[in-house]
């Protein structure tokens, strides 16, 4: 049950060192950079789901990465998501990346089992939903499944994103205040990030 992860084939030697070490399975995933310290996971090899993952990297600086790649790793069906790191740098907002990605994924539905979603520990809201949905539900052409994030979102921002290539109109929610997003690499992964992070911030508990 127990499977380490490599968030990148540069560390595949090592994980498999681990995993071997721990007689555990191992996953690979393949990441590109768009930019200066932003990542997205392109590919994952290997079977994680219903498995206890272990990521294991060198370095954690702005925490793009890590993040990126745990919520491939449950986004997949993974049941728990832990992290080591050689040197954990931890700088700009790469504490508020993982914490904000601490939340274990709830699989709601039998029919789906794919779909999860995320919500505070405080007042159960969502405010995130993580689906597996046919190509032609959200507007794109061909056959096929694609993975979205479904967030909360201002709704004047929604109005200006859906003029942008990856977004859709919200799938199965308030299209007034809701708002999807294509996981297929359409956007960076430090955009993805900083709009689930502006979703959980308006589903909190208002303080």
């Amino acid at each position: 049950k127990l499977c380490v992860v490599s968030p990148d084939v540069g560390r595949a030697k090592a994980a498999k060192k681990l995993s071997d070490m721990l007689e555990a399975d191992l996953a690979i995933m393949h990441k590109g950079r768009p930019g200066h310290n932003k990542a997205e996971i392109t590919a994952l090899i290997g079977d994680v789901a219903g498995k206890i993952c272990v990521l294991t990297d060198d370095m954690i600086d702005t925490g793009g990465t890590i993040a990126a790649a745990a919520a491939t790793l449950k986004a997949n069906g993974a049941e728990e998501v832990y992290i080591c790191a050689t040197h954990p740098v931890f700088s700009g907002p790469a504490y508020e990346r993982l914490e904000a990605f601490g939340d274990q994924p709830e699989y709601l539905w039998m029919k789906f089992p794919r779909d999860a979603v995320l919500r505070h520990r405080d007042n159960a809201k969502w405010y995130a939903l993580v689906l597996e949905v046919p190509r032609c539900k959200v507007g794109l052409e061909g056959e096929g499944m694609v993975d979205i994030l479904d967030v909360k979102c201002d709704p004047i921002l929604i109005g200006s994103l859906l003029h942008e290539r990856g977004f859709r109109p919200a799938y199965h929610m308030n299209k007034a205040n809701w708002i999807t997003i294509l996981l297929d690499g359409s956007l960076p992964e430090d955009q993805v990030f900083d709009l689930l992070h502006l979703s959980f911030e308006l589903t909190r508990k208002k303080r």
